[in-house]
């Protein structure tokens, strides 16, 4: 449900409308993202947090990259990012790599055992996603991504 903000002095009724349907957009979002990560909760049983599996799907989707570089990609601060990596590297799933282009910044890929997690964990999420909400079709749902990746975008550049 959207804020009811009371028109101002000069400000368009539409305007207004326009905003509270932007902000009933953001707090749904919010809502989503809960609700995702408690469905995810319950679906996944591999022991891993979701930014340890988020992590994983980012290396694999994206391939070998460094602390900083995965920290922009995902938003978060690089030493959030370094903590799960740090974790992710004793628990064997991660490995640095020389980086020839910056000797401090080593560069992580996964290991075999981390790829093994990776996909084992795709394929959890593709059953869990499966048979959720089949009404809705998959022009529905590509429309949705792309207004939510162009709401993103904008916001990043801000």
């Amino acid at each position: 449900m959207a804020v009811i903000v009371k028109p101002r002095h000069g400000i368009k009724k539409d305007t207004l409308e326009r905003t509270d349907a932007m902000i009933g957009l953001a707090q749904e979002v919010y809502r989503l993202y809960y609700a995702f990560k408690a469905a995810e909760k319950r679906a996944y049983k591999d022991g891993l947090n979701d930014s340890m599996r988020e992590l994983l799907f980012l290396l694999m989707e994206k391939g070998h990259h460094t602390v900083p570089a995965l920290a922009r990609i995902r938003g978060v601060s690089r030493q959030r990012m370094q903590s799960v990596a740090d974790g992710m590297i004793q628990l064997g799933f991660l490995e640095k790599a020389p980086n020839p282009a910056h000797r401090k910044s080593a560069i992580l890929q996964l290991t075999k055992k981390g790829r093994g997690a990776a996909g084992r964990s795709l394929r959890t999420e593709r059953r869990f996603f499966q048979n959720m909400m089949p009404w809705i079709s998959e022009r529905k749902l590509v429309s949705a991504r792309s207004l939510l990746a162009e709401l993103r975008e904008t916001l990043e550049r801000r």
